[in-house]
């Protein structure tokens, strides 16, 4: 990390174990990075389990919130205004580039699938209010800006389209 002004570099992580951890976003109490890692599942595969962690801004360390399927890793999702629910968009099925969204604790403890639809939902991000999220869908045929109500951590009504054919 390095403050904005270029001084002040340091190391946080090296890319050992986990590789090196892909940061999508940065925590609005700025005490971890959310990011996606991967890390050999059987060295004689060379196949890698994806894994949803945080880095911890202080000492770099890693914590794992969810193993993903090798196929389930997405390099984009967000972290909700309170730091409490990150959100992020995962592939219906394997080779399939058709995304839902789910929501999940940010210590891991729950999880849930908050947009399910057969279409290609991706990337969520929080209003600043934390009340909701917006994302990107094609589920009219056209990539379209639409809406979901969140209230803590609970989904409340369904997708709304802001905007068509982006």
């Amino acid at each position: 990390i390095v403050n904005i002004d270029g001084s002040g570099d340091r190391l946080l992580r090296k890319g050992i174990g986990f590789q090196t951890p892909w940061p999508i976003a940065w925590s609005p109490d700025g005490k971890f990075i959310l990011a996606l890692g991967k890390m050999p599942n059987d060295t004689a595969t060379d196949e890698e389990t994806g894994h949803v962690l945080t880095v911890s801004v202080d000492d770099g360390s890693i914590r794992v919130i969810k193993e993903l399927e090798p196929w389930q890793t997405e390099c984009c999702g967000d972290i909700s205004p309170d730091s409490k629910y990150i959100l992020y968009p995962l592939p219906q099925e394997e080779g399939k580039r058709i995304n839902d969204l789910y929501l999940l604790a940010a210590d891991g403890s729950s999880e849930e699938l908050i947009v399910n639809n057969p279409a290609h939902d991706t990337d969520p991000v929080w209003r600043p209010d934390g009340k909701g999220i917006v994302f990107r869908s094609d589920r009219m045929g056209t990539q379209d800006l639409w809406a979901l109500d969140i209230d803590n951590g609970k989904v409340e009504g369904k997708p709304r389209i802001l905007k068509y054919n982006l």
